[in-house]
């Protein structure tokens, strides 16, 4: 929980904000009171979603569903602006932590508490789909553990950012949501789900099955060192529910069940808890603590709100700029970090948006180098009334462009990093583009709100967050985003979708375009600069790991054993112990393509991989039974 920001707003509706609860994909989520004193939960949709029509659209769809589903386990929508400028949504506010943080700060839960647990959460499953929706991310962050019992939150909500087409190799298409096109926390989806497959409710009983398998044991069995791993895990590995005592693992294994079919309903599984679960005792003593904590978090921020009687006047007008931080236009590049053409969405001012579908941690991810500059509002011909930069940049006037700067906006930077002068220019590579503008005094904490900032110069009217607009639609990419080559012969990179992506990002090298920090221990490993030339300080590095189908066959090393899935045509590998039964060795290894596998291999199996463009990343791994 954090204080409101300068942007945020001080009226929405009949409620008053007191303090910033979250931000996510959809949204900020601030506490709120109304007349009566009641507290609320309400959600801002981010400006980039408000300004689409379809989203609109489904938003409103959504917003009236999920208003008639009823029952003690859900966190009920009690009122909605849909047509403000920015739309928002009131929840009631539920006293009690996150399931998220309980299990981060306390551990596993004993059994009558995830049976409890799992009680409240069928019951609130059979609410939400009798309403007709599923709700496609339920995780430990969704999930409150109140007195009363556990509530979910942001059911039927995330639908209406969905997206109907995501990025492919050969046509760039517009995606309506941070999350991509696979809505959800990787960990917690069902396998239709992470195979971007039609979803129905049994959806929701397989993420309840992993959530309850989490509460009680620690641990996610399908968690992985990357996005990929995990989805693989997901959709082809079987959980160890060894651990798990008798009584729950008759609950949780059905719901883990491959086949949606198989699994059970939330009336089913009703019958398979007991009414008796509902009457278990009160949550653990840690559970009550986190909820006192947070309890005296709601005091003292609304104590802090109602004696603050300086506090600046609310904004009449809250511009979408100071809502969230748009993806950037994709561009037309050239090859390396020589002369850049302007690509779509160009042109002096333009706010015309063509964001690529990315990534749930690329799309929040959306700035490496923010440069944060704020003017005085005094004139051009008037130093006196400038500020005084308390922080790396310093400028005496402001000109009328940047005084009436509005998100989207671009400017050149004619001075460094360090003593920002700005002009403006058309949005096009090698400009800085505005992604949020704020009103009133700031320092150089005041784009903490925008992903990244990296530089800050303070002047008492107005400030502008700035992100750097590369060439590269990739160069934001942060650790665990996917990405591939669209086009190797002009060297274009894209976001893509993680089931789809030809590499994952290892690892962010920022201030350098040499690859020697990457880690080349790994197979399939690969490196690529992005260059900015007026200013080293912004080169970038990207590490990356070859997407290898077939699973873990791409990286492994003679010795190695694994498991392997399907038939001739059809066959993956996954890592295993040696002493496993039915697993296969690997006898022989080449960093290279065979024709004829079998020429190389002897009289051994092999499985050989080209990957079209990254010939030195191809291999020929040969295998047999021990």
């Amino acid at each position: 929980m954090e204080q409101l920001s300068a942007s945020d707003p001080r009226e929405l509706g009949l409620y008053r904000p007191r303090a910033v609860l979250g931000e996510g994909g959809m949204g900020r989520v601030l506490l709120a009171t109304g007349a009566d004193g009641g507290l609320v939960a309400i959600k801002m949709v981010h400006a980039h979603l408000a300004a689409d029509d379809g989203f609109r659209r489904r938003f409103r769809r959504e917003v009236e569903a999920t208003r008639k589903v009823a029952g003690g386990h859900i966190a009920s929508v009690v009122h909605a602006d849909l047509e403000a400028d920015i739309p928002w949504l009131a929840s009631e506010f539920v006293h009690g932590p996150a399931l998220r943080v309980v299990l981060e700060e306390a551990g596993a839960l004993p059994q009558d508490a995830v049976l409890r647990l799992a009680a409240g959460l069928a019951a609130a499953l059979r609410d939400i789909h009798a309403a007709g929706l599923v709700h496609r991310d339920l995780s430990p962050s969704n999930v409150l553990l109140a007195e009363d019992g556990p509530k979910v939150i942001d059911f039927g909500i995330v639908r209406a950012a969905e997206g109907a087409s995501t990025t492919r190799r050969h046509t760039m298409t517009t995606t309506l949501t941070h999350v991509g096109s696979v809505i959800g926390a990787p960990g917690f989806m069902s396998p239709e789900q992470a195979s971007g497959k039609p979803l129905t409710p049994a959806t929701d009983v397989f993420s309840l099955g992993v959530m309850l398998l989490v509460a009680c044991t620690g641990r996610n069995p399908f968690e992985g060192p990357g996005i990929p791993q995990i989805l693989y895990n997901v959709v082809h590995t079987e959980p160890d529910l060894g651990p798990v005592p008798d009584q729950l693992r008759r609950i949780i294994e059905p719901c883990l069940a491959k086949d949606p079919a198989q699994r059970p309903t939330p009336a089913r599984l009703l019958e398979l808890i007991g009414p008796e679960a509902e009457a278990s005792p009160s949550w653990p003593e840690e559970v009550r603590r986190l909820a006192e904590r947070q309890r005296a978090e709601v005091h003292r921020h609304i104590a802090t709100t109602d004696d603050t009687v300086d506090a600046p006047p609310p904004v009449p007008h809250i511009p979408p700029s100071v809502m969230s931080a748009p993806t950037p236009a994709p561009l037309t590049q050239t090859s390396g970090p020589g002369p850049q053409r302007t690509g779509p969405g160009g042109g002096a001012g333009s706010r015309r948006r063509i964001p690529t579908a990315v990534s749930a941690a690329l799309a929040a991810s959306l700035a490496v180098a923010l440069v944060v500059v704020a003017v005085a509002a005094g004139t051009d011909d008037d130093p006196e009334t400038a500020g005084t930069a308390d922080t790396t940049s310093t400028a005496s006037t402001a000109s009328n462009a940047i005084r009436t700067a509005e998100e989207g906006d671009c400017f050149e930077n004619e001075g460094t990093l360090r003593d920002v002068e700005l002009t403006s220019a058309e949005c096009e590579s090698g400009v800085f583009e505005v992604l949020r503008v704020i009103n009133g005094s700031a320092d150089a904490s005041a784009c903490d709100g925008t992903p990244l900032s990296d530089l800050a110069a303070a002047y008492p009217d107005i400030t502008l967050c700035l992100t750097y607009r590369h060439y590269s639609d990739v160069y934001h990419a942060r650790e665990g985003d996917c990405v591939e080559e669209y086009d190797y012969d002009v060297d274009r990179w894209i976001p893509e979708d993680c089931t789809a992506a030809d590499f994952t990002v290892m690892e962010r090298l920022e201030g350098t375009n040499d690859d020697a920090g990457c880690d080349r221990s790994r197979p399939g490993s690969y490196s690529h600069a992005f260059t900015v030339e007026a200013w080293p300080e912004l080169d970038v590095v990207l590490c990356l790991s070859m997407n290898y189908p077939r699973g873990d066959i791409g990286y492994a090393q003679p010795g190695d054993c694994l498991h392997l899935y399907g038939t001739e045509g059809d066959r993956s590998f996954e890592f295993a112990d040696c002493d496993s039964a039915d697993i296969v060795q690997v006898t022989r290894r080449a960093n290279a393509y065979y024709d004829d596998a079998t020429e190389y291999c002897g009289q051994t199996n092999g499985s050989r991989f080209d990957p079209e463009g990254f010939p030195e990343l191809a291999y020929t791994v040969c295998w047999t039974w021990p």
